[in-house]
């Protein structure tokens, strides 16, 4: 059975979905299957998705055949006029649903070569909100799984949305990713599985050698990823301030990884890494007092999962069904809703190291247990060959 994945971008952009894309891509090329990717060539979310920063062409990236296809060109004008309407909360028509998906990133070359080929893969798309996955799934409907990567936001609820989950085979990253998507359009089907995504952890960890190189010996909390005001993280900055104005310590808040750093306030509490090695990135988790995280639109969250494994706890938005869900399925972790609640965590902690000490090993066990690849490819494959495979 040969396999081909779809998404927009691939190879350097590090966002949630593409890591994921990347490493099932990989995964499962590592347990023998026959899998190669389809995408465009733009560069990433944060470049033109209308310019083709790569030329058209076969590569080869960590072993992985990768197609790259040119996007449409001049489409924009129709996506910024139906984005707006979103953004402004207004309600929009199946007509501006289609606009907006012609206008997003897509490539009718790409569409062309899934349409031609229907027969020779089964096709994975993700994530779920770009014209490039609704027209590739119209090339071959009956052969593809979609990975949605879904989130509470606008373009959950399009009616071109609820047409390819109920669709596509499904493969979900949580259990509250999945509720989501029958809350809002009653899938109810039977090709569908949470798979998630395996995480992958250093042998050891030494956050002595993160304290020592970074100069950085006092305890310190931990935010890792985009510096993002959708991640939440001028509130979570608020918070720790309200903290440091109710108590005189040491605590430090530590953050890795790109994105504004504008958004860290110039005080000495704060410090910005910026980008770090996974070398460092998991020696920081290992350091930490706790991993901050209270972004409310996360399908699987490899931040907490990767500090969990660092044996490290969470604290995560109560708003964010799948970070809690997490938490609450391993006890690793303390969801909270607002400042006072914040404080109070961290005071907790503190004062019950035994219990903090227990969160983070509840949160190494579970992700050892339900999220390492052998069971997360086995998963996937399940939902693979399920289709019937066509002759040559």
């Amino acid at each position: 059975m040969k396999i081909a994945l779809i998404t927009p971008w691939y190879g350097e952009f590090a966002g949630g979905a593409e890591v994921l894309a990347r490493k099932i891509v990989e995964n499962l090329l590592n347990d023998g299957e026959s899998v190669e990717v389809l995408t465009t060539c733009s560069r990433s979310p944060f470049n033109d998705w209308w310019d083709d920063y790569y030329s058209p062409g076969k590569y080869n990236l960590n072993n992985v055949v990768v197609h790259r296809f040119p996007v449409n060109k001049n489409t924009q004008e129709w996506y910024h006029a139906i984005n707006h309407q979103i953004i402004a909360g207004g309600v929009v028509s199946r007509s501006g649903e289609m606009e907006y998906l012609k206008g997003s990133i897509g490539s009718d070359a790409l569409v062309k070569f899934v349409r031609n080929n229907q027969s020779e893969y089964v096709y994975l798309l993700i994530p779920y909100l770009y014209g490039l996955i609704y027209w590739s799934y119209l090339a071959a409907p009956d052969r593809c799984i979609l990975i949605p990567c879904l989130h509470d936001e606008p373009q959950a609820y399009f009616s071109t949305t609820g047409e390819m989950m109920r669709s596509c085979a499904l493969a979900f990253n949580a259990p509250e990713e999945m509720e989501l998507a029958n809350r809002i359009h009653s899938i109810n089907q039977d090709n569908m599985a949470v798979c998630g995504c395996g995480v992958d952890l250093p042998r050891s960890f030494h956050p002595e050698k993160f304290r020592e190189k970074f100069n950085i010996h006092t305890p310190y909390l931990l935010y890792a990823g985009r510096k993002d005001v959708g991640k939440n993280l001028i509130e979570l900055i608020n918070f720790f301030n309200c903290y440091k104005q109710e108590i005189l310590d040491d605590l430090h808040f530590v953050f890795i990884g790109g994105g504004d750093a504008t958004l860290i306030p110039d005080n000495d509490y704060f410090i910005d890494l910026g980008f770090v090695s996974d070398e460092d990135k998991f020696n920081a988790y290992a350091g930490a007092f706790a991993t901050c995280l209270l972004s409310k639109n996360e399908s699987f969250s490899f931040v907490i999962m990767e500090s969990w494994g660092a044996s490290t706890p969470v604290i995560v938005s109560e708003d964010c069904q799948v970070t809690r869900g997490h938490c609450m399925r391993c006890n690793g972790g303390l969801p909270i809703q607002n400042a006072a609640e914040f404080c109070e965590s961290i005071r907790y902690l503190k004062e019950h190291p035994e219990i903090r000490g227990d969160l983070g090993s509840n949160g190494r066990e579970y992700v050892l247990r339900e999220f390492n690849w052998s069971k997360v490819v086995q998963k996937y494959m399940n939902l693979i060959n399920k289709f019937e495979v066509r002759p040559e």
